[in-house]
């Protein structure tokens, strides 16, 4: 039965598959299937294969082509630009409205391309310079045939730009100011339409020539014609400046012009050279002759010295009019007086009315036992003489001279008058012998080290007075009278005179006496040049131990008034320590300088400056700081930028027990498996918190319990695939609180807020509280016997004494210094006493007996 159902199949399969080909035979086509016709047009014929089994209609796409049995007419195309169409058959099996199943569209069609009339132009390629330009070019178009010219690029415009037929038109480009070469298409429309590719001319426009700038140097003001600006491969003459400026005639640039093969930007200095003038002198009244002076501007000329002369007048200097005053003296350097190219300047000499002094005789300074002639006389013989005796200056009211006599120290005083003329003061000194110099000690030159410097002066007391000064001036009669050795404590310049009315005067004698002042020893600045953590100490010493040290962390020199060192003190920043050290009666010490530079720790970014972080990652990728508003501190460190199976790890160790605060968020993969990308807090390798995702700032409190050293570490992790977010995970506001309350190994515990309070540089670990306790205190004791005793271990005056005393019997103990109340109240002790120092044993309560004691102090 299968079988028989199989064959059936197969027969009809037969049966459709036969009919199928029975249709296919009606196959039918159209030819030509393109045809291209000229501007002018035709006539072709459509041949349809087939035709007789079919139905078919036909028809145009355009109304230039019409179809007349089987011919194919195309009109004549009277455009520039070809056009394109067809002719389309529709084919039916007869009978039918079926199509033909060969082509399912049922459609032939011809494609018909007609050329159009074409244009040309003369010529095709236009290339401009850079400048403002045009050129022009022939359109050839046909007859008749309308057209308009459009640009491709805004710079190119085209003048008369449509026309009809064949014309000339000018095509303009604007300046190229872009650097580069440019190119543009001008094409050729008909009636709107464009065939793109076909009848347009290229317009090139070359790049401009490189430009440079020109500076011009040394043109003393004047108005310059010359370009600022050249282009490469142009040249250029410079024009000449104004002939003369300020005293300089032009006299050429340099270089002297621009080449065509130049290039680059240019500094061009103008010469000038100085112009050159004559000094003439006149006499204006005088009598004589002198020769003019040849000078040179900007350059110094002497003016000659005065050859002219005038009776009863002298010289004074040189006017520049007749009736003016006194611009120039005789001799003199002098420049620019005029700025005239050999131009001439007359100077005039000035006179004013004169009379030589008179001449005494003898000489002043004549030595005489016991009297003396003195004569007087003037070169004008017309001249009138007065004199004086006593030391005052003359006047037309004293004694006309005549001869005479002297017998004493005597100063003589004379003028000459000749009508309103009078003399200078002619000055003549006589007397009996000469004073002896007086003799300073210590002598010239010396030099002494110490304050209250004794200096004494020795003179003949019989010669006169002994005047003296100390402040480098010469002494006279109005100076201080010796009165015996005095003392300085500085430098000091010391003078002195005798004056006597017998004899000539002493000289004045002279003694510089130099302090030469020991220096103090340069203070040592003792501290790191640079440190971690909240701060670093300072100390300041100096080899002269009682010497006063002043210092300042602002970087400017210190002073009487800055800080006075009393002992160590900290830094918490960057600053430079500057310092000097002084004594009495010696000269302050040099200024010592050091630079100490804070270094930024993770400690900082943590909240806990002094607390030792470290920090790793792969391929070196280990947590860094960062700015973030959202911290609790407006910073956090961030985990390292790392990738796929890679870790990031951030550590520090504490001394338990304790509670560990903490602040973190995260912003990575979401994983609540925490197998992918997470972050990991452990405590001592154990993972305490985990955190992934994108999370906001988590605040975390654990307790750590056990004694000794814990390892904190905060962990980023990766896993092979993938990432999220900003891949990475932040920690800040960092707090360990310790849970001991006092130190155990010392004598007597001492609470950790006390050694704090003494000690800022304590921090919250068990073993530097530990080591911290036992260390020696600034005052001589033990830090921890300072807080049995309650003094300050900060301070080197701060010590404890317990005197005990035997009051009616009974050991009393008295405290220096007395303990505040606070501190007193805090206190047990107990008084042992010994008869003899060689007994083993002390013993309490005392007796009257004992004779040495101890105290033993219990803090409560």
């Amino acid at each position: 039965m299968t079988k028989g159902v199989n064959d059936m199949r197969n027969k009809v399969f037969v049966w459709l598959l036969s009919t199928l080909v029975t249709q296919c035979v009606f196959a039918w086509g159209i030819s030509p299937g393109n045809k291209e016709i000229g501007a002018d047009g035709g006539t072709f014929t459509l041949e349809i294969t087939n035709q007789e089994l079919l139905d078919y209609t036909r028809g145009a796409s355009d109304s230039w082509i019409t179809i007349e049995g089987d011919k194919v007419k195309v009109a004549k195309n009277n455009k520039i630009y070809g056009r394109s169409g067809f002719v389309q058959v529709n084919g039916y099996i007869h009978g039918s409205t079926t199509h033909n199943y060969q082509n399912l569209d049922g459609y032939r069609r011809c494609n018909i391309v007609q050329h159009g009339e074409g244009a040309s132009f003369y010529p095709s390629q236009v290339s401009l310079p850079a400048t403002n330009s045009s050129a022009k070019v022939t359109v050839n178009v046909k007859s008749g045939i309308p057209w308009e010219i459009k640009s491709s690029q805004a710079w190119v415009s085209v003048i008369d730009k449509s026309g009809t037929g064949n014309k000339t038109i000018t095509i303009e480009v604007a300046e190229n100011t872009t650097g580069l070469t440019r190119s543009a298409v001008v094409r050729i429309y008909d009636a709107n339409e464009y065939n793109n590719g076909s009848y347009c001319i290229n317009v090139t426009q070359e790049a401009p020539p490189e430009e440079f700038s020109i500076t011009y140097e040394n043109t003393r003001g004047a108005e310059n014609p010359n370009p600022t600006n050249y282009y490469k491969g142009t040249s250029i003459e410079f024009y000449n400046l104004a002939a003369i400026i300020g005293g300089y005639i032009f006299s050429g640039w340099t270089p002297a012009q621009i080449s065509d093969t130049d290039s680059g930007d240019k500094i061009v200095t103008a010469s000038w050279t100085p112009i050159n003038y004559t000094i003439i002198y006149d006499a204006n009244g005088g009598t004589g002759e002198m020769e003019s002076t040849s000078a040179t501007y900007d350059s110094m000329a002497l003016i000659s010295s005065n050859a002219f002369t005038l009776a009863n007048h002298r010289f004074i200097g040189w006017a520049t009019n007749a009736i003016g005053d006194v611009v120039y003296a005789a001799g003199e350097n002098v420049s620019n007086l005029t700025s005239v190219a050999d131009g001439e300047v007359t100077l005039y000499a000035k006179w004013e009315e004169y009379l030589d002094p008179p001449v005494i005789t003898p000489l002043s300074g004549t030595v005489f036992d016991d009297r003396l002639s003195v004569s007087i006389a003037c070169t004008s013989t017309d001249a009138t003489i007065h004199y004086t005796l006593d030391g005052a200056d003359p006047t037309v009211e004293s004694p006309v001279y005549s001869r005479f006599r002297i017998t004493g120290k005597t100063t003589v005083k004379a003028i000459a008058v000749l009508g309103e003329i009078v003399s200078g003061i002619a000055i003549a000194e006589y007397a009996k012998g000469h004073c002896n110099e007086p003799v300073i000690s210590p002598t010239d030159g010396s030099c002494f080290d110490h304050s209250n410097q004794e200096v004494s002066i020795s003179w003949s007391p019989s010669d006169g007075v002994l005047r003296y000064t100390l402040d480098g001036s010469d002494p006279t009669t109005e100076s201080p009278i010796y009165g015996g050795s005095f003392s300085i404590n500085e430098s000091t310049v010391i003078k002195a005179k005798v004056f006597s009315g017998t004899y000539f005067d002493s000289p004045v004698v002279t003694a510089n006496l130099v302090r030469v002042w020991v220096d103090v020893p340069t203070p040592q600045v003792n501290a790191v040049a640079s440190f971690t953590g909240s701060k670093t100490k300072v100390s300041l010493s100096c080899d002269m131990n009682d010497a006063t040290i002043r210092y300042t962390l602002n970087g400017n020199d210190p002073n009487s008034h800055s800080t006075k060192y009393n002992g160590p003190f900290y830094v918490v920043e960057s600053c430079t320590v500057k310092a000097y050290a002084s004594f009495p009666d010696y000269r302050n010490s040099a200024i010592t300088t050091q630079e100490i530079v804070k270094i930024w720790g993770i400690g900082d970014t943590m909240g806990k400056p002094d607390h030792t972080f470290t920090t790793a990652g792969t391929g070196g990728s280990g947590w860094i700081r960062v700015d973030d508003v959202t911290a609790p501190r407006g910073e956090s460190m961030k985990s390292g930028a790392i990738t796929h199976n890679q870790s990031s790890l951030l550590s520090t160790k504490v001394m338990g027990p304790g509670t560990l605060s903490f602040a973190w968020r995260a912003s990575c993969e979401d994983d609540p498996e925490y197998e992918w990308d997470h972050a990991e807090f452990k405590v001592d390798g154990e993972v305490v918190r985990r955190i992934c995702g994108e999370t906001q700032w988590q605040n975390e409190n654990i307790q750590i319990t056990g004694d000794g050293e814990h390892t904190i570490e905060w962990w980023y992790l990766k896993d092979d695939v993938e990432s999220a977010g900003e891949d990475a995970v932040w920690v800040a506001g960092y707090v360990w609180t310790s849970l001991y309350t006092a130190t155990r190994t010392t004598s007597v515990p001492v609470p950790y807020a006390w050694l704090t309070w003494y000690d800022p540089e304590i921090i919250d670990e068990y073993d530097v509280y530990e080591s911290t306790a036992k260390t020696t205190a600034a005052n001589g004791y033990k830090v921890w016997e300072c807080y049995v005793a309650g003094t300050d271990p900060t301070d080197t005056n701060s010590v404890f004494t317990a005197k005990v005393e035997m009051v009616d019997g009974t050991p009393v103990v008295t405290w220096s210094p007395e303990l505040p109340p606070e501190q007193a109240a805090l206190r047990n002790y107990t008084i042992y006493g010994k008869t003899n120092l060689t007994d083993k044993a002390w013993h309490s309560p005392t007796n009257e007996a004992s004779r040495f004691f101890k105290v033993e102090v219990e803090m409560r």
